[in-house]
């Protein structure tokens, strides 16, 4: 089967197989491996994607030997498509280990559009001041080894969200939203081999208010102002479903994405009580438009414990929770599987057992990651970016013996 096909029968449970794939590697990493064994292979390379019929989306590895520490070098499990231009996609260790086809997402600008002018303001000998392209105003390390400092948002009361809602979130025009060569796209997705999912790219109910306001400012606002939240999300509501109308006339896509980090390790950010207010009815519309086209596997991306969560998202109509961070107790993939029967997952294996050598990786593989595979309806990566502390030789070993299960049991 190709990509497409495993990654289908997958979330469709059909088959007690899975994908080899990962989410993707801090620069660190690929740097520290480069001298632990990896081999540099500079060439061009087209995407694999819809990439033949655009220019921009070449794999050229001559960006790797000038990438910073904290740079994301994204995989096969990874958003990817031609506006992502902070993300590189890795192809040695790919090709090296023989993992899938990776996944694609419909190249359009679903949140702030048209974007805002970058601008540096002020720069020193390793940190930047600079407008971003999302409006905010950010301290920003030159080597992306911490994250960024957001000093101010684009977005601070009513005022701010008019002027904002008129110029960045028109729901006029949809068509400026999608690529020049959208027809020559849509071709190619036509005749893809690998899934092809829609919405992610900071599209969410939560995470995307977040983004215009910030985590502290929206904390407040859910008791000085919730009409506000309550418009903002409407709002956005209206934009995604009119974009994505006239996606999918042309596009027939294998998954949707809902992006939201809206936890951290002791939890989530919000109560249940406050999603179901302010998130579930703007959630059940979204995933009721998603299935009325045909998509069943719809994902929230959160980070952290969001077991609290999970009962929401299932009852608002998602069906699938990404990235799955494992080391968190709640969060024990075997034991989720088990809880949850149906929920597509992906992610799971704990970055932390790794790092430390072939008896805990056995140990994670016979414990929790084997078991959740033979349930079905999992993807298993690393929970993240895969981090520097893990030396090239232990996740060598992490990834072949995790390959060599999979084949056997497909």
């Amino acid at each position: 089967m190709n990509s497409r096909e495993k990654y289908l029968s997958v979330f469709n449970f059909e088959k007690k197989t899975t994908l080899k794939w990962e989410i993707g590697y801090w620069g660190g990493t690929v740097s520290r491996w480069y001298e632990e064994g990896l081999k540099k292979t500079p060439r061009n390379k087209k995407a694999e994607g819809y990439g033949k019929e655009i220019d921009k989306l070449i794999y050229d590895n001559s960006h790797l030997d000038n990438m910073f520490f904290g740079d994301g070098v994204m995989a096969e499990a990874a958003v990817f498509d031609d506006y992502n231009f902070s993300a590189f996609r890795e192809n040695e260790i790919h090709d090296l280990l023989g993992l899938d086809k990776g996944i694609y997402r419909v190249p359009i600008k679903n949140i702030i559009f048209p974007p805002f002018e970058e601008k540096i303001l002020e720069e020193k000998e390793n940190q930047f001041l600079v407008i971003e392209k999302n409006g905010c105003l950010v301290k920003r390390n030159k080597d992306n080894s911490s994250i960024p400092q957001t000093i101010s948002y684009p977005v601070k009361d009513r005022k701010d969200w008019a002027k904002f809602k008129e110029e960045r979130l028109s729901l006029e025009n949809m068509k400026d939203r999608f690529p020049k060569n959208w027809d020559l796209i849509v071709k190619d997705l036509k005749e893809r081999d690998y899934p092809l999912y829609i919405g992610g790219d900071l599209a969410g109910f939560f995470g995307t208010v977040r983004e215009f306001i910030g985590i502290e400012n929206l904390s407040y606002m859910f008791f000085d102002d919730p009409n506000l939240i309550k418009e903002m999300n409407k709002h956005l509501l209206d934009l995604w479903i009119n974009l994505y109308s006239e996606v999918l006339v042309d596009v027939e896509t294998d998954a949707a994405m809902i992006f939201e980090d809206m936890s951290y390790k002791y939890g989530s950010f919000i109560s249940p009580d406050m999603f179901e207010e302010f998130l579930t009815p703007y959630y059940k519309k979204l995933t009721s438009f998603f299935k009325s086209k045909g998509i069943k596997a719809i994902f929230v991306d959160t980070d952290g414990d969001c077991f609290s969560l999970i009962p929401l998202f299932l009852e608002a109509g998602v069906t699938g929770l990404l990235p799955v961070e494992g080391h968190y107790e709640n969060m024990n993939i075997l034991k989720l599987r088990k809880q949850y029967p149906k929920l597509l997952i992906l992610g799971g294996v704990d970055k932390t057992v790794i790092e430390k050598g072939k008896n805990f990786i056995d140990k994670e593989f016979e414990d929790k990651i084997f078991p959740a595979i033979k349930l079905g309806g999992y993807i298993p990566t690393f929970d993240h970016l895969v981090h520097p502390q893990v030396s090239w030789s232990n996740f060598v070993y992490y990834r072949n013996k995790l390959n060599n299960f999979i084949e056997e049991n497909s």
